[in-house]
């Protein structure tokens, strides 16, 4: 088989639409796809890199740039974003040879390294045929909230899905807050780590989560399949024990089965949650490559937020 490449740009995002739902089964809008690689707010490109076969695409490596932050000194990363192979193409070397052109170009506009959460099936070929390291893996924690699947029930279609947003906003409305949650990776010294602020809000903005303030603790959060938590942010003298039961009231409420959060190890969210019963597990490896960071990459510390899906 023969194929061309082409770098992402803002004219062929439309071509990823069917790979998001051949591979993924997701009905990603043009409109989506420009709002989650558009780098123009860095003065950078999109970046990644597209196959073809016979003018249609088959295969895709992204990155999005995100910047980060180490004892106050800052540099642009970029993370490994939505690797996509079409199965009747894979086992091509496609998913190599895009990474490697993504890495190129990234390098070339000062990229100082690229990071992602590889899952079983990702982790090996990113370190074995990517160069990616791997130093720990993410802390899970998922807590029981409600019994009653009406979160299950109401997402089985649009309109009932669209009526159930509207439930969720009702409930929780009074407690809904417009705050940019610090990151609480940062809390350990000597950590590298996202920069939070308008921009990062900005790209997410699509994804569906919000944040809210219960007793001087903020949780930014996402409902889709369970309640996910992004990060926690406690303000002054704010009492965590009683405003996460709180939050789970509010889970009950609403009929969502689980509650989970995930975050770097020996960090705020994983010594909190250590206090408080729950089914944990390990989840996603942190996979990074240097390309000419003065960071020290294995001191990477990540929340559930820093996924680009949250």
């Amino acid at each position: 088989m023969s194929y061309t490449t082409k770098p992402l740009s803002k004219e062929n995002c439309k071509d990823l639409k069917s790979l998001y739902k051949k591979v993924f089964n997701i009905k990603m809008s043009v409109r989506d796809i420009h709002k989650k690689f558009d780098s123009s707010s860095f003065d950078k490109p999109y970046f990644g890199h597209i196959a073809y076969f016979q003018n249609n695409p088959v295969a895709f490596y992204g990155a999005i740039i995100m910047e980060m932050n180490f004892n106050g000194q800052r540099e642009l990363s970029a993370q490994s974003v939505d690797s996509m192979t079409i199965k009747e193409h894979s086992g091509k070397g496609l998913f190599t040879k895009l990474a490697f052109l993504t890495f190129t170009d990234l390098e070339k506009n000062n990229i100082t390294f690229i990071w992602g959460f590889a899952n079983q099936n990702s982790e090996n070929p990113a370190l074995k045929k990517l160069g990616y390291t791997s130093k720990e893996k993410m802390m899970g924690f998922s807590i029981a909230s409600s019994p009653f699947p009406f979160e299950s029930v109401f997402r089985k279609n649009k309109i009932t899905s669209k009526l159930y947003d509207f439930y969720i906003r009702k409930i929780i409305s009074a407690y809904t807050v417009n705050n940019i949650v610090k990151n609480s990776a940062s809390l350990v010294k000597d950590s590298v780590t996202v920069i939070r602020n308008a921009t990062l809000y900005d790209s997410k903005s699509n994804n569906g989560n919000f944040s809210i303030k219960i007793d001087n603790v903020i949780f930014w959060i996402k409902v889709k399949q369970g309640l996910h938590i992004g990060d926690i942010e406690i303000i002054g003298e704010g009492d965590f024990s009683n405003a996460f039961i709180k939050l789970k009231k509010k889970a009950f409420l609403l009929g969502i089965r689980t509650i989970t959060i995930q975050a770097s190890p020996n960090t705020f969210i994983t010594e909190i949650f250590k206090e408080i019963p729950c089914r944990t597990f390990d989840s996603w490896s942190i996979c990074y490559k240097n390309f000419s960071s003065s960071f020290p990459l294995e001191r990477l510390r990540l929340t559930y937020g820093d996924i680009d899906s949250f």
